[in-house]
């Protein structure tokens, strides 16, 4: 009887174990799912901001409904060209999703010649193509915003590894100060100001902390994943030789990629099909002809004007990128000298001709001007991208 009781309380103690062992499993697989760092690239993050972005799903259900009305219009079209009796018209838009028309006019006849010359299917063919052109401008927009926000993690993160060293430094000074005062090689007031390096040194490092902490909710908020996504930036910032740019040619190469001037010459053109409508049914004395007149003059002037204004950013973009590469070559000639200007005050230190605390106004000088260095080579990085987008797509125009 004892060893039957024995046997049972030896298999709940078994069962108990396996059971705990379970939840025990369960629960490190929830901390280790929790803790699962997702290492990203640069284009990975572009990618992810693409999917997750809600314009560009709207800019794609906004096409399919656009295209969806052009058949639509193509049957309105039919149906006019059979008759232009002003009942059947009017029937017919009350059946149909239809271009809306312009304001110039109310009168039915003209609505009729206005439909009957392919207005509402050449206004729904350039809403089509608009509205493709502004999804690829869309895209390009979202992947410089994500790779600037990518960078903006990166110069977070190198400026909290400068800033540890200097702290790391700032206590090794406090350090030798301490042994040179126990020595009486130095005052009281060569502590003091080496205790302020730290106290300095460490407010700083809380902040960069801090900051890189905010980088990388912006940056999750930018590609649109979770606040609470943990992310490695594995995609390092290399600035290599870059082939000399013919501004020229790059100006010549964005006219003929820039979406600009085919979406004013397609409004034009659809305004040259209102106008054949309206000067076939008013006389050139009457508002309506003359307020056509002046929408014709300013669509020629905006579809000029794209030209120039493509140029424009050409030209500005260039100059951006140009004043970038001159301010990092500047840059790097700043911390030539920084490291210099450490090396020597080292020395004077190490024999008694400068102070600990000019050594620490040295090394901090020097990391000031390496997080500088970091940020323009950001900046740089950016500047291209944006030069390359000037002579691409170019940007959206909402």
């Amino acid at each position: 009887m004892n060893k039957m009781m024995r046997n049972r309380v030896i298999g709940m103690i078994c069962v108990l174990a396996v059971a705990l062992s379970a939840v025990s499993f369960n629960v490190e697989a929830v901390t280790e799912e929790e803790n699962t760092v997702l290492a990203l690239t640069l284009e990975e993050a572009q990618q992810l901001a693409i999917e997750n972005s809600y314009a560009i799903s709207s800019i794609e259900r906004k096409i399919s409904n656009t295209k969806d009305l052009l058949g639509d219009q193509k049957d309105f079209q039919d149906v006019v060209e059979s008759t232009l009796s002003a009942s059947s018209i009017q029937m017919t838009m009350m059946g149909l999703a239809y271009m809306p028309l312009p304001n110039v006019t109310a009168n039915q006849y003209v609505n009729a010649l206005l439909i009957k010359k392919g207005y509402g299917v050449k206004g729904t063919e350039v809403q089509i193509a608009v509205l493709e052109n502004t999804l690829l401008q869309t895209m390009e927009a979202l992947k410089i915003g994500a790779a600037s926000s990518y960078y903006n993690v990166l110069l977070a993160e190198k400026t909290v590894e400068l800033n540890q060293l200097s702290y790391e430094n700032a206590q090794e000074h406090l350090r030798m100060a301490q042994v040179k005062y126990d020595l009486g090689t130095v005052t009281k007031l060569e502590v003091l100001r080496a205790e302020l390096s730290v106290n300095s040194a460490k407010t700083d490092l809380n902040n960069a902390q801090d900051q890189l902490e905010i980088k990388k909710l912006e940056f999750n908020n930018t590609i649109g994943i979770d606040f609470d996504s943990q992310i490695a930036f594995v995609t390092e910032i290399e600035l290599t030789e870059k082939a000399p740019i013919d501004l020229d040619a790059s100006i010549l190469e964005a006219l003929t990629n820039r979406p600009e001037p085919k979406n004013k010459k397609m409004e034009m053109e659809l305004k040259e099909i209102e106008k054949s409508a309206v000067t076939a049914f008013y006389t050139p004395g009457l508002k309506q002809y003359k307020f056509i007149m002046e929408e014709i003059e300013e669509a020629q002037h905006n579809y000029d004007q794209s030209f120039k204004d493509i140029e424009m950013d050409v030209r500005n973009k260039y100059l951006e990128m140009v004043k970038s590469d001159r301010a990092l070559v500047n840059m790097e000639e700043t911390i030539a000298l920084s490291k210099e200007a450490l090396r020597i005050t080292d020395l004077f230190y190490q024999y008694d001709m400068a102070t600990l605390q000019e050594v620490t106004d040295a090394e901090v000088s020097l990391m000031k001007a390496q997080i500088g260095q970091y940020q323009m080579m950001i900046g740089n990085c950016i500047a291209r991208m944006i030069f390359e987008n000037a002579i691409g797509v170019g940007m959206p125009q909402y």
